[in-house]
């Protein structure tokens, strides 16, 4: 089995830590594949740990795309194995409603229309819907539906924020 890389913090094996070490692998390896990461998720759920990897392009993301990449970071991880535990990957295209998380999405998606949800209700609602008009590192701005106002959220209080399907816009 060769030399593992050193991903532990006080001795233990931190998930943020290999996180870190397989979003730098995807990203050097998925350009091969025609893709960009979107999103990656590395998580004990009930059955195991899942490594999920979402990927994009420009047009629609395929299931060769996802096959290729799949086949592509499977000989990556194989070789650096960073994962020290069992773990089943998913690769798949992050959807329509894709769920904003990173400064990038919402500098690439300004001007569309989003669904935020909140902890806790604001107005008497949990799910706020606009024009995602602004993004900092702690605030989203998003205009109303009827445009009249601009609405500030503080990213402490978004449990979310996704894209908006075309057809599902008559809120």
């Amino acid at each position: 089995m060769g030399l593992r890389p050193l991903l532990c913090i006080n001795g233990m094996n931190n998930a943020q830590s290999i996180r870190s070490a397989i979003e730098a692998m995807a990203v050097s390896v998925l350009p091969s594949c025609g893709v960009e990461l979107y999103e990656l998720e590395y998580a004990k759920e009930k059955n195991g740990w899942v490594l999920r990897l979402y990927i994009d392009k420009e047009g629609n993301v395929g299931l060769d795309d996802c096959e290729r990449v799949s086949k592509a970071m499977e000989a990556a991880l194989d070789i650096s194995d960073p994962i020290p535990n069992p773990y089943n990957l998913e690769v798949s295209s992050p959807g329509i409603e894709r769920a904003l998380t990173r400064q990038a999405h919402y500098d690439k998606y300004m001007g569309q229309p989003v669904a935020i949800k909140l902890f806790k209700a604001r107005d008497g609602q949990k799910k706020h819907f606009g024009i995602l008009k602004g993004a900092g590192d702690d605030f989203i701005l998003i205009e109303t539906p009827d445009n009249s106002e601009i609405v500030r959220f503080e990213r402490n209080e978004v449990s979310s924020c996704r894209l908006r399907a075309p057809w599902d816009q008559n809120h």
